[in-house]
């Protein structure tokens, strides 16, 4: 007995195959001052390590969060995300590509001792440090995606 494919079949393997060769660098947060504050001034900019420019660069919201999601570039996989804002000390945080990261960057003043970091939010406190002050509120009968 011989089984019909039809289109669906190659079609269906063909956009597997395309989409597995596809790459992303995901890295979404909120970016704030050593007492907690939201600083929505910070310039995020990603980059290749050791490049001199980036070719994207985002701003986060009022309330600090920020995306930053584009396509990587045919087999790169190390980028950079170099954190800046006036008054503090900058940072780079590495990335790679096909692994999204949440993180929370906690920016310190250029005249203190400590120096700016970012960490991953943990699982348990990602409702209270990111999805609580970064996602949209839903309106009755509005079409979310979750």
């Amino acid at each position: 007995m011989r089984r019909r494919i039809g289109w669906a079949g190659p079609l269906g393997a063909a956009l597997v195959l395309a989409a597995a060769g596809c790459a992303s660098v995901a890295v979404h947060g909120v970016v704030r001052t050593t007492d907690g504050h939201p600083l929505r001034f910070a310039t995020l900019t990603l980059q290749l390590p050791a490049a001199k420019a980036g070719w994207f660069s985002t701003s986060p919201d009022s309330a600090g969060c920020f995306s930053i999601y584009e396509s990587a570039r045919r087999g790169q996989t190390d980028y950079e995300v170099v954190v800046t804002a006036h008054g503090f000390k900058p940072l780079t945080i590495p990335v790679e590509a096909r692994r999204p990261r949440l993180i929370v960057v906690t920016m310190a003043p250029d005249t203190g001792d400590d120096e700016s970091t970012a960490r991953s939010i943990e699982p348990e406190e990602r409702n209270r440090l990111y999805q609580i002050p970064c996602e949209p509120v839903g309106r009755p009968g509005a079409l979310t995606l979750h």
